[in-house]
Formats: structure tokens, C-alpha cells, sequence
């Protein structure tokens, strides 16, 4: 059920804040002008791995990471990913068409995030979000006619916080009264609030997704592994959990993701594994 949400853009991400929450010592919070380099020589790494499946998305309801671009380093002949020139961005409202026409490609329809609920998860949390962004130069595009000049979303990470230690159904969802709820925390009957929970400290990955031209080249490896590092070097979560069919937890395994069996959750069906990579282990990495 690793299939739900997107987004873009920083000054609506202001705009839309939720209320903030008290900080731990020593956490850091993630800002959307924060960014990490992504080079050419990630790509080349997953050539010598071994050539597992990976998701051509992923869904399960994540936020801001990283602005940075794959750059060459020593390269002497052309690259796969030479003319995309990508670079990554913390989403905003800005985004969520974007995000909404991605998952289509990506995902069955029935596990795919709304375009309501990506604007709920963008306005409360787009630091916990992340897209890979094409940007071809002029240059380029004279030299490939079917090259769009445009910018384009590519690739997406979709989250929220949660307080269970696992992605649960509340985490899924979002309250219906989001726009004039002034707190994530529980209310008079409420046994857990859906949606963001801004006093989680678990990071709820939803959506993991890459558009269909571009599946199975690696990009999602290099998204989600960009994203975890970010996530984990600030110190603002204790873990991230994601909800993934049978036949992708393997892949998740690789960056540290520990099965933890089926989970209760009935989004889309149901039949989801439950996944959780606890940084408390890791902390001395």
C-alpha cells in the first residue's frame, strides 16, 4: 500500500505550515532550501548491484529533502541521465498536479493518492516531500526534437509523521476538516487523529513513485537513498515506515528496511508488508 501522495513550491509551503512542535534537543528541521548533491556515480553504483526488482513506484502516505543536481564526475562518455539534467526539490501546492498525473502512470488506480489528499499532505508537511525534477538545457533540446525545453517531475517522495510505530490506516487518511483544524493532536473522541501528526516520530513514507519512461534505471534508488540520509544525518524521527507489496520488499531490504509481516491495513485491499528502518540502530553508521 506504498502508493499515496506528492507535491511542490516554498512559498506556499510558509503559507501552509502547520503549527509547530516542540523540538528535541539536537534535532534539526528540515528546511526546503536545504540540499544534498546527487552525482552520476550513484547511477553507476546500482550497475554493480544486484539487479533486483525495484518499485516502478511505491505508495503508502514523506517531505522535504534535499535541492541538489546529478553531476558528472570524470565521466568520458555519455550518461543515461545526461540529457535530464535532474536536480531535486521539496514539492509544494504548486506540485500536485504534477504529483497526480505521476501516480496515474505509476500506480493502479485504486492505490493511487488523491489529488485531495496530496494537497492536504503538501500544505501540512512539504518538507517531508521530495521530487526529482528534469531540466534539459537549450543546448539539448536543439540537438533532440522530442526533448521538452519545460521542467518536469520526474520522480516523487510522498510522507507524514505518525506517532505508531508502523503505518496504520489513521496515517493514511486525512481529517476532513483539515483546512480549519488548527492542531494535528487528538480531539474530544478521537482515539488517533488521521493523517499528519506533526508530534510523530515516526516518518509514514506513502509514495515512492517514478514516471513510467524512466522506471527501472535506478532513479528511485537514488531518491529514496538521498531521502533516508537526509532524514536520518537531521535527526528529526526515530524511523521511517512504509507499507510495500510482497514482491518489493527485497528492494527495500537493501537500504535497511526490516519486514515486520502483514499489516492491518485495508487501504486498497489490504495485503500489505509492514516495513521499518529504525535509526536508533544506525545512529553510530
Amino acid at each position: 500500500m506504498l502508493q499515496d501522495a506528492l507535491a511542490r513550491d516554498s512559498n506556499s509551503q510558509r503559507e501552509n505550515s502547520r503549527p509547530e512542535a516542540d523540538t528535541n534537543p539536537g534535532e534539526q528541521k528540515l528546511d526546503g532550501e536545504d540540499f544534498n548533491v546527487i552525482n552520476h556515480e550513484d547511477v553507476e553504483d546500482i550497475d554493480d548491484e544486484e539487479d533486483e526488482t525495484e518499485p516502478a513506484s511505491y505508495h503508502s502516505g514523506l517531505a522535504g529533502l534535499l535541492g541538489g543536481r546529478m553531476m558528472q564526475r570524470g565521466r568520458k562518455t555519455p550518461g543515461e541521465f545526461d540529457h535530464l539534467h535532474p536536480f531535486t526539490q521539496v514539492l509544494s501546492i504548486s506540485n500536485v498536479d504534477d504529483c497526480v498525473k505521476l501516480e496515474a502512470e505509476a500506480f493502479p488506480a485504486n492505490e493511487r493518492c488523491s489529488k485531495e489528499k496530496f494537497i492536504y499532505r503538501l500544505a501540512s508537511c512539504p518538507e517531508l516531500s521530495l521530487g526529482l525534477i528534469s531540466r534539459p538545457t537549450l543546448a539539448d533540446v536543439k540537438a533532440n526534437k522530442n526533448l521538452s525545453p519545460k521542467h518536469r517531475l520526474i520522480a516523487h517522495i510522498s510522507a507524514t509523521r505518525t506517532p505508531s510505530r508502523t503505518v496504520n490506516d489513521a496515517s493514511m487518511g486525512f481529517p476532513p476538516d483539515w483546512k480549519t483544524r488548527r492542531s494535528s493532536l487528538p480531539i474530544a473522541g478521537e482515539v488517533e487523529p488521521q493523517g499528519h501528526q506533526e508530534q510523530g516520530g515516526t516518518i509514514a513514507l506513502h509514495s515512492l513513485a517514478v514516471v513510467k519512461e524512466h522506471q527501472r534505471k535506478g532513479l528511485g534508488t537514488i531518491l529514496l537513498k538521498a531521502y533516508i540520509e537526509r532524514i536520518k544525518s537531521a535527526k528529526i524521527a526515530e524511523r521511517i515506515s512504509l507499507l510495500a507489496h510482497g514482491n518489493l520488499v527485497k528492494f527495500y531490504e537493501r537500504f535497511g528496511f526490516v519486514d515486520e509481516g502483514l499489516s492491518e491495513v485495508t487501504y486498497a485491499g489490504g495485503r500489505w508488508n509492514s516495513m521499518v528502518l529504525e535509526f536508533s540502530e544506525q545512529m553510530d553508521d
